[in-house]
């Protein structure tokens, strides 16, 4: 039960960093959004696949920023 109330929260701590980058216009701002969606994916959800999903879409949309560069280099990892 407490696994799955912490997924719940997870879900919902993603569901308002995906509702944030929305609102927000700074892409230095976004890809910092968007990184830690990602990192929670893989380490709460121990999502894999959506987390690689976030890191690509991140590097794609914002590859210059400090963000888009961290994610690059985990991506080649």
């Amino acid at each position: 039960r407490l696994q799955h109330e912490l997924k719940q929260d997870t879900r919902l701590a993603l569901a308002t960093l995906e509702n944030a980058c929305r609102a927000i216009h700074d892409p230095e701002d976004v890809a910092l959004l968007m990184y830690r969606a990602a990192r929670l994916c893989e380490k709460s959800l121990q999502d894999a696949d959506a987390a690689r999903k976030l890191l690509n879409r991140l590097v794609e949309l914002h590859p210059a920023t400090v963000y888009g560069r961290k994610a690059a280099a985990l991506l080649e990892k």
